[in-house]
């Protein structure tokens, strides 16, 4: 225990602990902390708020998405299905309706009829249709045909499926991203609803509605929009990312392993890791269908993610503004108790001197009851006269020794120097000695003793005080100084205050 206590106690030995400014810094400090902490527990509610919003934010766009994505693969399947209804049994004029989908007009071809073709967010690159044995039954484009393998085997897919279907989405050599449809062409007059179709479009198409949707939607700084499909295979992305390509397996990604259901590593913690690439971000996470390279409907998933960082940016900036005006009023608060101790130090010394003042003036008119004021408990007197007692009975019957000694004597105050906890008084002792005075006899002349006393203060009280007299000697007005002019008399407003403490004392 005395370990712990030692060096507090130390601590409070020192002199600058027990200073008035260091008290005073100190407090203002202490009063300081509530306000800081509750800065900083209102900046983390504000955080939290943030983040929150942050996160309906980001659901709201990634139902947003999924609805944008969704509504563009019905659009192009509805103008499938209405092209198909157009090619008719006959190959006469199919290469004209195909190429009022490729034309980049948004109104229909000059001389044609027929209901405008298009796609709000894709643009039909290449449309062929084939025959059952995928050879090339016409084309939208002159010499077009089959791009890949994968056209194809989707072609062979819808055609023995009777629906339509789709393919992965890629990226072209141009750098675009395109994805393929397959529609079977309905069967021609005459044949039953139940016999294989003949005839499939297949249709090559330029998507591009995520970025126009993500620039319309204004997404905050360093945000990201990613569609990924239940194979967790990376769909489209914006923006797109050198590292990070279209079919490129986005598994080992926690958010993505979470939403796709994959069971986390071993090591892993119960939460998932908010990160991507060290960044920290907040999730919103839709689902939609479209078709699938299968027939059927395919499950894909939009993602939307905003840095935690942007998100809480305003809160941030403003818990950085608020820190800023509490610093600030806190510095102000500072130098105001350093000043203000100055000014505190210096009102108590001359308070202290006041006082000692008055100590004099006892002698001088023999007013003792003065002292009851200025002498506080437990006083003791390090130069106690022959004969003289303790404590402030022993300045009673001081005074009364000198009032007697010396009827007509003062005690006059040359100089007064207030420091810490002492005042340092330089006196000269005046007046006729007429009576014994602690064992010194009279000599009946004016006599005068140059001397100097300190007096110890606590708690705006003397307690302790020690003297030095020289020899009593005759009075030699060529020799003697004279009393300097009061430089530093109480004004009116120290008086009351003096008379105030004073009141409050004897209370």
């Amino acid at each position: 225990m005395n370990a712990v206590v030692r060096p507090f106690r130390w601590l409070g030995s020192r002199s600058l602990v027990r200073s008035l400014r260091f008290r005073l810094v100190l407090l203002v400090l202490l009063a300081s902390l509530p306000s800081f902490a509750l800065l900083f527990l209102t900046a983390s509610q504000q955080r939290e708020d943030a983040v929150a919003a942050g996160q309906d934010e980001s659901r709201r766009l990634a139902r947003l998405v999924a609805a944008n994505q969704s509504d563009v693969a019905s659009q192009i399947e509805t103008v499938l299905v209405a092209t198909a209804g157009l090619l008719g049994d006959t190959a006469d004029g199919c290469g004209e309706r195909l190429q009022r989908l490729i034309a980049p007009a948004t109104t229909p071809l000059e001389g044609t009829a027929g209901p405008d073709l298009r796609v709000e967010g894709a643009t039909f690159t290449q449309v062929v249709v084939l025959n059952d044995d995928l050879s090339v039954s016409c084309a939208g484009l002159a010499g077009g045909g089959l791009r890949s393998e994968e056209d194809s085997a989707l072609a062979a897919n819808a055609l023995a499926g009777g629906r339509l279907v789709t393919g992965n989405l890629r990226t072209s050599s141009a750098g675009t991203l395109v994805i393929t449809y397959a529609m079977p062409v309905p069967p021609e007059d005459g044949v039953g609803e139940d016999d294989e179709a003949g005839r499939v479009i297949v249709a090559t198409l330029e998507v591009f509605a995520l970025n126009r949707f993500a620039v319309e939607a204004n997404l905050p700084r360093d945000s990201f929009i990613m569609i990924f499909n239940e194979d967790a295979v990376l769909e489209q992305r914006y923006p797109s990312r050198g590292n990070v390509q279209t079919g490129d397996s986005l598994i080992g990604t926690p958010v993505v392993d979470d939403t796709i259901g994959l069971p986390a590593p071993e090591n892993a913690e119960e939460e998932p890791d908010d990160e991507i690439d060290g960044e920290e971000f907040v999730f919103g996470i839709d689902e939609f269908w479209r078709p699938g390279p299968e027939g059927g409907l395919s499950l894909s998933h939009a993602m939307v993610g905003f840095p935690e960082s942007v998100v809480v940016q305003r809160a941030d900036d403003k818990f950085n503004e608020n820190l800023g005006k509490l610093g600030i009023a806190a510095i102000v608060a500072l130098v105001a108790a350093w000043v203000g101790a100055d000014l505190f130090i210096g009102r108590d010394a001359e308070t202290r001197k006041g006082q000692v003042r008055d100590f004099y003036h006892a002698f001088s008119t023999g007013a003792v009851d003065d002292l009851d004021q200025i002498i506080g408990p437990g006083y003791v007197d390090r130069s106690l006269g022959t004969g003289q007692a303790g404590g402030v009975d022993g300045l009673r019957q001081n005074v009364a020794a000198f009032r007697t000694a010396f009827p007509q004597g003062q005690i006059i105050v040359r100089e007064l120097i207030a420091e810490h906890d002492k005042v340092v008084a330089r006196v000269t002792l005046s007046g006729t000695h007429v009576a014994d005075y602690f064992d010194v006899a009279p000599s009946g002349k004016h006599v005068v003793a140059d001397g100097v006393e300190t007096f110890r203060f606590l708690h705006g009280m003397v307690v302790e005080s020690w003297s030095m007299f020289g020899e009593l000697r005759q009075r030699d007005k060529s020799l003697e100084a004279p009393v300097p002019a009061s430089t530093d008399t109480p004004g009116l407003v120290s008086r009351l205050f003096r008379r105030k403490q004073r009141a409050s004392r004897a209370g």
